[in-house]
């Protein structure tokens, strides 16, 4: 039978794996969209159809180090304000953090796979939009 921590490992290993494909994901919308980018104009850098994706993926990448700073310093500010208050003869006793410290975490997490998944729906919808035969 598994303990508590072995679950709690799997979700953290899962969250970790998915962070990180979702940034990989978000970095290769944007090559896909800079292969695409023929422009409707000489005076635009892209098409107007693949820019909401470019911001998707943008945001993407926005919320996934907003989540790590986040969670980088919340878990500093936690760890250093224990440390000063454990005792000299005890100096790793048990602690119970709040779970609402996760809370920006999770909604950062959240967003961005949210974004990822809009910036995919929106490119395939536009390639889509391109490739079908127009009479």
């Amino acid at each position: 039978m598994n303990k508590l921590s072995d679950y709690k490992l799997t979700y953290e290993e899962a969250s970790s794996k998915v962070s990180d494909l979702t940034r990989q994901m978000a970095l290769a919308g944007i090559a896909i969209i800079w292969i695409f980018r023929q422009p409707d104009s000489s005076d635009k850098i892209i098409c107007e159809g693949l820019i909401p994706p470019l911001i998707f993926f943008v945001f993407t990448l926005t919320f996934d180090i907003l989540q790590y700073i986040y969670k980088t310093v919340a878990w500093a500010i936690f760890f250093r304000t224990k440390e000063k208050k454990a005792k000299k003869k005890n100096p790793d006793p048990p602690m119970q953090a709040n779970p609402i410290m996760n809370l920006p975490t999770w909604i950062l997490f959240a967003s961005k796979v949210v974004c990822l998944l809009l910036g995919y729906i929106l490119i395939f919808t536009y390639l889509f939009d391109k490739l079908t035969i127009k009479n």
